[in-house]
């Protein structure tokens, strides 16, 4: 919001016409709706006499508002934006944690975008951590047990991955029916990791 709306949202609060602000701040009408249009920038004493006016410190109208406010009209669209973005994970590794991420943190402020994508992103990290031990451990378990790396010429590494990633698809489509009915926790068996 620019410094002529937030005058302008203020004289319409205390219902003013720009007349009687202009009148009450002692600078011409023309001044005010120069301000309010955004077509010049008021000097410091002709800012603090219409801060004065208005009732407002001077910080009130010249402090930036936080991004993001309100930027979601529907929180739980956006947490099953977060979930869905984890099945990112079949064309590209790793993008399971790194989008959901991302996505949380641009709008983590809100509770429940924050609280979920928590959960979303807990259980993003803890899957990929879990299928990453298994595509280690195997060749380390195939070499105990047979003295060998390779078992034949099929590629158990990449059955292991493609199974992991079938599993990690049905857990987020079982989570995003949970969202659907707009549960508090989605992921109660996960601690939290952030």
């Amino acid at each position: 919001m620019t410094l002529g709306e937030k005058i302008s949202q203020a004289r319409r609060a205390k219902s003013l016409s720009q007349e009687d602000l202009a009148e009450a701040a002692k600078v011409s009408s023309r001044t005010i709706q120069r301000i309010e249009n955004n077509v010049s920038t008021p000097r410091a004493f002709t800012l603090k006499q219409i801060a004065l006016a208005l009732d407002l410190s001077i910080d009130t109208l010249t402090a930036p508002l936080p991004q993001n406010t309100n930027s979601i009209a529907n929180p739980w669209s956006y947490i099953r934006l977060i979930n869905a973005s984890a099945l990112g994970v079949v064309l590209v590794p790793l993008s399971n944690v790194l989008l959901p991420l991302w996505l949380w943190k641009r709008n983590k402020q809100l509770p429940q975008v924050d609280t979920l994508g928590r959960q979303i992103i807990s259980f993003q990290v803890l899957w990929t951590i879990a299928t990453l031990l298994c595509l280690i451990g195997y060749p380390m378990l195939s070499m105990a047990f047979t003295g060998s790396v390779a078992n034949g010429n099929f590629p158990w590494s990449l059955l292991i991955y493609v199974t992991a990633v079938m599993l990690n698809i049905i857990f987020t489509l079982h989570t995003s029916q949970r969202i659907q009915t707009k549960k508090d926790s989605i992921y109660p068996f996960i601690p939290a990791l952030l």
